[in-house]
């Protein structure tokens, strides 16, 4: 999960879309992966701040229509973009190249999309579930919240105040 530094900012740059954040959240687009509450969270995110931020969502899955669709009907299509498969060798860019990184299983047994964001230097914002709470040290490499849109947008607030300098710091 060393990311190619080009590569890393060829990604940011290809989807940020001006604005000033770029999150993103690996995972199958299915019913257990809870991505209508992620999708609930930016769009508490984005009342509170703005239209400030993309979010990637990389992985494809049943329910991407519906997720697709839900996104429209929360105001935020112009903020989700669902970018399909990406080969495992290119997933560290991916993850390096934003800023959070978002997680809403809640029956999670290994948590292996959380320690890939942790290897490549980005801060997650996660539901407290089993499995998360194994992987993410609550306030040192991410922030968990229950189950609760505006506490998770005001954790994202929080992971952003917290690791936006390292994260800036990073990318140069």
């Amino acid at each position: 999960f060393n990311a190619d530094a080009d590569k890393r900012d060829e990604i940011r740059a290809r989807y940020i879309g001006g604005k000033k954040y770029l999150f993103c959240t690996v995972c199958r687009i299915s019913k257990e992966k809870n991505l209508g509450f992620i999708l609930s969270a930016l769009a508490a995110f984005k009342e509170a701040a703005g239209d400030c931020f993309r979010h990637l969502i990389i992985g494809e899955g049943n329910l991407r229509a519906g997720m697709s669709k839900l996104a429209k009907d929360m105001g935020t299509e112009d903020n989700v973009i669902f970018i399909g498969n990406v080969a495992n060798d290119s997933l560290g860019a991916y993850y390096a190249a934003t800023d959070l990184f978002l997680f809403a299983s809640k029956t999670e047994t290994q948590g292996i999309v959380l320690l890939e964001a942790m290897a490549s230097g980005t801060p997650v914002v996660a539901l407290r579930a089993s499995g998360v709470s194994d992987v993410v040290d609550d306030g040192l490499n991410g922030l968990m919240t229950e189950e609760n849109e505006k506490d998770f947008a005001q954790a994202m607030f929080a992971m952003l105040a917290q690791s936006g300098k390292a994260a800036a710091a990073a990318r140069k």
